[in-house]
């Protein structure tokens, strides 16, 4: 008693019939597998993207850390000398107080 099934006047036999399922679920599970290869490939460039992003962060936050120390450095400079100048002091004030009448009259 062989078993068969037929459809649209083909028949099969159960291990045909097997086969056919082992094949429907190989197309699945490489489907699957491709996309999950997809989905790791844009993974891959949002990371490039996001590397690239940190790298021009990381030179920016160098740059403006080295222009904060060239003006902590001319600060320092103006502190130094205000402390044993205390006319420079008075000039600034001056300037600064004659700068504001100016403006706002």
């Amino acid at each position: 008693m062989d078993k068969r099934l037929c459809v649209n006047e083909i028949c099969y036999s159960p291990s045909q019939l097997s086969k056919i399922d082992q094949d429907a679920h190989l197309d699945a599970l490489s489907n699957t597998i491709l996309r999950q290869k997809q989905i790791g490939q844009q993974i891959g460039d949002e990371l490039d993207f996001h590397v690239d992003l940190l790298q021009q962060t990381d030179a920016a936050v160098e740059q403006t850390q080295t222009r904060l120390g060239n003006v902590n450095d001319r600060v320092g400079t103006v502190m130094a000398s205000s402390k044993t100048d205390y006319r420079a002091n008075l000039l600034i004030v001056i300037l600064v107080f004659i700068l504001v009448l100016i403006v706002f009259s």
